[in-house]
């Protein structure tokens, strides 16, 4: 049985970290529940209840982990929303830092895949972007082809999901570029007539 007085201790550690934690200052949360982890390791000698201590206080690390990933992508989302692409990428490296500390496999894993999946959405997004430059520019050969690469790519990811909204968004663009290189097409060969009744105007 582990002491009154240790237990204490050990509850006021953890509520300490569980402090920080909520006021997201995750690595001074994390460094309590080392403290925690230490603490149990010295005081509790029954390897039953030592062993179920540091498991919970292991896990709660996992969560601060977890968390603190919600808040890195937040960021890195708001940066892929202000076409700041290098720096969301930059931010889900440092959200998969922090994924790789997790103990337990299960969520570890759930989180990297997560992470690689907003990595594939957002390098879906930055072509989109590029795409509408190009186009914006009158490159809409450039333009088509990045986006059927996009898109065979979208459709890839979202197998289960055709109708995805990220799917729908390559395509609009696609039918948006083409119908813009058609548009002009026709200005300038309009142009090209009327200059043409122009020679002819003058020559009578």
């Amino acid at each position: 049985m582990v002491k009154k007085s240790d237990l204490k201790k050990l509850n006021s550690i953890m509520q300490e970290g569980n402090e920080f934690k909520n006021e997201k200052q995750y690595n001074s949360a994390i460094e309590k529940y080392l403290e925690a982890l230490r603490f149990v390791e010295d005081k509790v000698k029954d390897p039953i209840e030592k062993e179920d201590e540091m498991s919970n206080i292991k896990s709660q690390i996992d969560q601060v982990y977890s968390v603190e990933i919600i808040d890195i992508i937040e960021r890195a989302n708001d940066y892929s929303m202000d076409k700041k692409f290098s720096e969301a990428y930059d931010t889900f490296k440092e959200a998969m830092r922090i994924a790789d500390k997790i103990v337990d496999k299960d969520m570890r894993d759930y989180e990297v895949k997560q992470i690689n999946y907003l990595i594939e959405e957002t390098k879906l997004k930055q072509v989109i972007y590029q795409a509408t430059l190009l186009r914006n520019e009158e490159q809409f050969n450039k333009a088509i082809t990045i986006l059927n690469d996009a898109l065979n790519t979208g459709i890839s990811i979202h197998k289960e999901d055709p109708n995805h909204k990220i799917i729908k968004n390559i395509q609009n663009v696609i039918n948006e570029t083409y119908s813009q290189k058609v548009h002009l097409q026709i200005d300038k060969a309009n142009q090209l007539k009327g200059e043409g009744k122009m020679k002819f105007i003058k020559k009578l």
